[in-house]
C-alpha cells in the first residue's frame, strides 16, 4: 500500500530516513581500524555495514558459526533498507527498517535474506567483551530477539555515534573506548526496558503507589489497598503493576519506605526505632534487616559513614 512518505512493509513504514544512512555508514566501515575480520583488539568489538542481494549465500545459523560456548558473543543488527528474517524457537520475525535484532552466539537461531526480497541493507555490531556479553545475555532471556528501533530514538542515536566513533578510532585511549562501549550497553538496556514497560503507564502507576505510600508511611498496609483504589483484585493489580514497571508492588513500596528511612538517617540523629516507626517498619530490627538486604550495609554504619564526610 503506497503512502505519502513511503511504502508499508509488514506494518513498518520504509522511508529514506533509514536508507539515507547507508552511504555514510558504509564509508565509515571502510575506515575501520580493526584487522581483516573487523576485530578491534581492546574493545572486543566487530562491526560492519553491508547490503545482501543473494538469498542462496546469506544465511547464518547460530549453531554452525564456530562460536565457543565457553566464550559467547552477542550479535546486534539493525535494518536500513529492504528486510530480512529471523527465526528462533519456532517463531519467525520480519526485520524491516525501524527494527533490529540481537542474539547470542552460539544459540539456536537463524537469520537470512528471504527469496522474495531483492536486498537487505543493515549495520551490525558484534561484542566479545566478557562483561558486556554477560549483561546483554541477560537481556536475551527477558526480551524477544526482534524489537523496534525508531530512527530518532535515543538508542538509535547512540548506535550511530558508537559505530562512527569506533570506525574512525575517535577515542582518546582504551579507557574512553570501554566507557563508550558500556554507555552503548546501558542505552540498549534502557531501550529494551522502555519497550517492555511503556513509560507513560509505568510512571503513572509508580507515582500513584509512591504517593499512597508517602501518605500512609507510618502504618503498615497491604497491596490490597492499592488494588482497591484501582478497582482491581490484588492479583490483577500486582500483575498489571509488574508488567508496567518490571517490579512487584510490594517490592516498590518497600523501596519507597527504605529511601525515606535513608533520607532520615542523613538528616537527623533520631534513634533507629523512631525512624523505623515513622517509615512503617515494625521495629528497628525489621528496618535493619531490610536496609542491609537492599543496601548491603547496616543503618548504623551508613549513618556513621555520612557523619565522617
Amino acid at each position: 500500500m503506497l503512502q505519502l512518505y513511503g511504502i508499508s512493509v509488514y506494518g513498518i513504514f520504509v522511508t529514506d530516513e533509514f536508507s539515507s544512512l547507508l552511504p555514510s555508514l558504509k564509508r565509515s566501515s571502510m575506515s575501520w581500524k580493526g584487522d581483516s575480520g573487523s576485530y578491534r583488539p581492546f574493545g572486543r568489538v566487530f562491526l560492519g555495514c553491508e547490503t545482501q542481494t543473494d538469498p542462496s549465500t546469506y544465511r547464518w545459523d547460530g549453531m554452525r558459526r564456530g562460536a565457543d560456548p565457553t566464550h559467547p558473543t552477542i550479535v546486534f543488527q539493525a535494518t536500513l533498507k529492504g528486510w530480512g528474517v529471523f527465526e528462533q524457537e519456532g517463531r519467525r520475525w520480519t526485520i524491516a527498517p525501524g527494527q533490529a535484532f540481537f542474539c547470542v552466539l552460539p544459540s539456536e537461531h537463524v537469520y537470512y535474506l528471504p527469496a522474495d526480497c531483492a536486498d537487505w541493507s543493515f549495520f551490525w555490531l558484534t561484542f566479545a567483551h566478557g562483561y558486556v556479553v554477560e549483561r546483554l545475555r541477560e537481556l536475551t532471556l527477558k526480551h524477544p530477539p526482534v524489537f523496534s528501533l525508531p530512527r530518532h530514538s535515543a538508542f538509535m542515536t547512540k548506535c550511530l555515534d558508537f559505530f562512527e566513533r569506533s570506525c574512525h578510532g575517535r577515542f582518546e585511549d582504551h579507557m574512553e573506548e570501554e566507557a563508550a562501549l558500556f554507555d552503548w550497553m546501558i542505552a540498549m538496556e534502557r531501550h529494551m526496558h522502555d519497550l517492555a514497560h511503556p513509560r507513560g503507564l509505568r510512571e503513572s502507576m509508580m507515582n500513584q503507589a509512591r504517593s499512597f505510600t508517602m501518605e500512609n508511611l507510618s502504618r503498615s498496609f497491604s497491596v490490597d489497598e492499592l488494588a482497591a483504589l484501582n478497582g482491581l483484585s490484588r492479583s490483577h493489580y500486582s500483575h498489571r503493576f509488574s508488567r508496567a514497571t518490571g517490579i512487584s508492588p510490594a517490592a516498590f513500596i518497600a523501596g519507597v519506605r527504605l529511601d525515606e528511612a535513608r533520607r532520615l538517617l542523613m538528616q537527623c540523629n533520631r534513634p533507629l526505632k523512631d525512624i523505623a516507626e515513622e517509615t512503617g517498619f515494625s521495629d528497628a530490627n525489621h528496618l535493619c534487616k531490610a536496609f542491609r538486604r537492599s543496601f548491603h550495609i547496616s543503618p548504623g554504619i551508613y549513618r556513621r559513614q555520612l557523619g565522617s564526610l
